[in-house]
């Protein structure tokens, strides 16, 4: 998941988190609980992305449709 939707996350047993110096030596089980979280991480950054995409969409019809009246 590397470079998608432009955010770079490095796999810490199993999880994603964003990367940075306080996340060294997180230990997460693999379980169906920590499946869970990631499947859900996923889902929310997506649905940031769908709705950073859909409010820039919304502000270039606002701007142009201003521009054309």
């Amino acid at each position: 998941m590397s470079g998608d939707l432009g955010i770079d996350y490095s796999i810490v047993g199993g999880r994603y988190f964003p990367k940075s110096k306080r996340q060294k030596g997180v230990v997460v089980q693999h379980s169906l609980f920590g499946k869970l979280i990631e499947i859900l991480f996923r889902i929310y950054v997506l649905v940031l992305f769908l709705i950073s995409c859909a409010m820039f969409v919304g502000l270039v019809v606002h701007v142009v449709t201003n521009i054309i009246s």
